[in-house]
């Protein structure tokens, strides 16, 4: 849906690596109640790819041997998808490695994909038995406009998971970050917090603080609206699960309407025939009861 769990404002200039371990750690334990003991999947691009980020996920690595339902037990299981950074790793290393191990498909015309799983020996793996490596292996013998090739070309993509689901899930799951993209829109464009105003750090930091709750309270407001879809003016096509953060701003903040004080009393009239009235009488009723 959505939600902003944590801000931090960072300069321009500072690597994305640099303070995360810390950060990931505040994030755990800043995670509500309702999320106690359930499973949480963390999702990072390769800037983050250390061990120490792995480490500040899962923390104490297992036992080997030791049950691994036992010692979750009553405990919130966190599952991580890092995508790997290949830094000096041999694509055609990787090319022949999926070819054996991975499972072949043709996406497109003059296009082979391999994708699977293996354990490296590494320090990662070494440390954390139940993480391993997805890869996907795209060989190009065609060019984007359908010309051959006369050297084909290796496209590697790794992961460190833990998760237990196919690769083809993993890969998946982590494409899905590009959902990320629509929420940084939507604090940056739709509430307008692309650019902060002041010149001093810590002020801004206080902003974009501030920002969060508001995105949070927008974020709540149309989750709630979207939960009585019946009452929606514009029903909602099949599949949407949240509201545009602009969207409630344009349907709901900016709802018509004027005080009117008459005979002591303090009137706030809305034009009955407002196609959002139902939806703006139904939020109104919830929030009276939090």
């Amino acid at each position: 849906e959505g939600y902003m769990a944590l801000c931090e404002l960072r300069p321009g200039n500072q690597h994305c690596q640099k303070g995360t371990p810390e950060f990931i750690r505040r994030a755990i334990e800043a995670l509500p109640p309702s999320a106690k003991g359930k499973n949480i999947l963390f999702r990072f691009d390769s800037g983050n790819d250390s061990i120490d980020t792995v480490k500040s996920v899962l923390k104490e690595p297992l036992v080997p041997g030791l049950d691994k339902t036992r010692h979750e037990m009553g405990k919130t299981k966190p599952y991580i998808i890092i995508k790997r950074n290949l830094r000096k790793e041999d694509p055609d290393w990787w090319f022949t490695t999926a070819k054996t191990d991975g499972a072949h498909t043709i996406p497109h015309k003059g296009i082979n994909r391999y994708v699977g799983k293996i354990e490296l020996d590494n320090a990662v793996c070494n440390q954390y038995p139940d993480v391993h490596v997805v890869f996907e292996v795209i060989e190009h013998c065609v060019d984007s406009d359908g010309t051959k090739l006369l050297f084909p070309k290796i496209e590697v993509n790794t992961f460190w998971t833990n998760l237990d689901e196919d690769a083809e899930t993993v890969i998946e799951l982590y494409h899905d970050h590009a959902t990320m993209e629509q929420f940084h829109s939507e604090l940056k464009t739709d509430m307008g917090v692309e650019r902060l105003p002041s010149g001093k750090y810590g002020v801004n930091q206080v902003l974009f603080s501030i920002a969060m709750c508001a995105f949070n309270a927008l974020r709540f407001i149309g989750q709630t609206a979207i939960g009585k879809k019946e009452l929606l003016p514009i029903k909602p096509r099949a599949g949407t699960i949240r509201k545009r953060i602009g969207t409630v701003i344009r349907d709901i903040i900016h709802f018509a309407g004027k005080y009117v004080s008459h005979a002591g009393k303090t009137i706030f009239k809305m034009y009955e025939h407002n196609p959002w009235l139902p939806s703006f009488q139904y939020l109104y009723s919830c929030f009276q009861t939090i």
